[in-house]
């Protein structure tokens, strides 16, 4: 993960390159960020467990999150926004989580409210339509209870107040 320090043209990284979670107590806190509709977030991510709604990040005490979906971990993910009961399902159709392996993970909230999902710069799938426009983020590692927290690493979490196009996702890879 980048930390930013006393000035924003320093950056700190964590370990060797990312942070580990263990699946139980680690996670990383922020200050409530408010994820909104044209905004995108993006990470590297390589799974120790793909099982039980692991986490990659949330509110931490009520809805909103994103995870891995339950009894389809290594395929979908799913997510709550700031409503309570407003949820999406993104379904990308083939493997894109293994247990080891670094997959880069891309999510773009439209204006029309609909998530679409890039794994490895490539487009995968989009979700329904969300009738919420906000997810509050507090954690990474964690979704809104502090069950199913995310095991394994994760590393250059970046989040744009816009809607990237395909190109860009594309490019924020590397």
């Amino acid at each position: 993960l980048y930390m930013p320090h006393s000035s924003p043209k320093e950056v700190k990284f964590v370990g060797q390159g990312s942070t580990s979670f263990d699946g139980d107590t680690n996670e990383f806190s922020i200050t409530n960020y408010s994820f909104t509709t044209n905004s995108t977030i993006s990470m590297w991510l390589k799974p120790d467990e793909v099982d039980n709604y692991r986490s990659f990040f949330g509110k931490g005490d009520t809805y909103s999150y994103v995870r891995m979906k339950n009894n389809f971990e290594s395929t979908r993910i799913e997510g709550e926004t700031d409503t309570n009961e407003d949820s999406f399902t993104i379904d990308a159709g083939e493997t894109i989580f293994t247990v080891g392996k670094w997959v880069h993970m891309t999510l773009v909230w439209k204006s029309d409210k609909v998530f679409d999902l890039y794994i490895n710069g490539v487009y995968k799938a989009s979700s329904s339509a969300t009738t919420d426009d906000s997810l509050t983020i507090s954690y990474f590692g964690r979704g809104y209870v502090s069950d199913y927290e995310f095991k394994g690493n994760m590393k250059n979490v970046a989040i744009w107040e816009r809607a990237l196009s395909a190109t860009e996702v594309q490019n924020v890879m590397y």
